[in-house]
């Protein structure tokens, strides 16, 4: 990824204010914030959804890749979350995430406008110019050579 080293991960950058190390911990910060955001909400709405499914088949997907890897699953898990990571630490982060994600997408569903609601919306602005307005321009390669 972006020609990172894993060995300067601290030293090297990614941009002008942050190293990689800098840039992937505000990634995980960002996530864990949204997914927890999400968690709260859902069960504040009083939405229940079952991980247990979810789970069950992260877990069987990993213990499928550490095989196909040729290492035990517990060193596979630590290769992908690193040194301190188990199954147990694990598991409610990954509940979290797969509740967050199923409330998100009920959110999403229950926001996204029906055909109809868009049809109409259409058809009171379709004089919008970002509806009917197109622009064509057209550039000969010869020009250039």
């Amino acid at each position: 990824m972006f020609g990172l080293d894993m060995s300067i991960i601290e030293t090297q950058m990614y941009n002008e204010q942050l190293s990689f190390a800098d840039y992937f911990d505000q990634l995980a910060i960002e996530q864990i914030i949204d997914t927890r955001s999400l968690r709260d909400a859902g069960k504040a709405a009083g939405f229940v959804y079952d991980t247990s499914e979810d789970y069950a088949d992260t877990i069987a997907n990993i213990k499928e890749m550490a095989k196909e890897q040729e290492t035990s699953y517990s060193e596979y898990i630590k290769n992908i979350y690193g040194p301190l990571a188990t199954e147990k630490r694990l598991k409610s982060i990954m509940n979290d995430n797969f509740y967050a994600v199923a409330y998100g997408e009920k959110v999403e569903e229950e926001k996204m406008p029906s055909d109809e609601e868009i049809l109409a919306y259409y058809e009171i602005n379709n004089n919008e110019p970002y509806f009917t307005s197109t622009e064509t321009t057209t550039v000969s390669f010869e020009e250039y050579s």
